[in-house]
């Protein structure tokens, strides 16, 4: 059986197959997920050299998670400090790395922590990175006041004081 048959078979399985609009549901979600591999190499970031040291803050970039465990979503943003050391990020390229790590079933400590990972090996340096995301999984499943998660992750010598510059 392909992935469209089997998620087929699931809907109607709980009793989604009777709903019209449900019927390209199976097409459209497989769809959708093979186009989140988690199987691509990580974009490299791109850089160029900078004798500064003065931290860098990028605030505020949006990212779509999508839960690991009940697969819905958690949207959210980003913010990324990074402290150079000769070496000063494309700040495309960090947005490009976020969805990278982003779209696939994933829980929101691990993006964090794989961002910050990802960021200090290409740029050295210090790199802190937080995520705020609302939770749907929480929400839809009883939870009726919506929260903001926070994660924190860091690397580098120094980068736990970087946040000093997110308050």
């Amino acid at each position: 059986m392909t992935p469209e048959q089997h998620l087929s078979a699931f809907l109607e399985g709980i009793g989604y197959s009777s709903d019209p609009e449900c019927r390209n549901t199976a097409q459209r979600v497989t769809r959708m997920l093979q186009g989140w591999s988690p199987h691509t190499p990580a974009p490299a970031i791109d850089c160029c050299e900078w004798r500064g040291t003065s931290p860098v803050i990028l605030r505020d970039l949006r990212f779509y998670g999508l839960c690991a465990h009940h697969l819905l979503p958690f949207p959210g943003h980003a913010d990324v400090v990074h402290r150079p050391e000769g070496r000063l990020a494309g700040f495309g390229s960090i947005a490009c790395a976020l969805k990278h790590f982003s779209q696939r079933p994933q829980i929101q400590e691990r993006l964090c922590d794989q961002l910050a990972q990802h960021l200090h090996e290409q740029l050295g340096g210090a790199v802190l990175v937080r995520l705020r995301a609302r939770h749907m999984c929480m929400e839809m499943r009883g939870a009726e006041n919506g929260a903001t998660v926070e994660t924190f992750a860091h690397r580098g010598s120094h980068a736990a004081a970087l946040q000093e510059f997110l308050r």
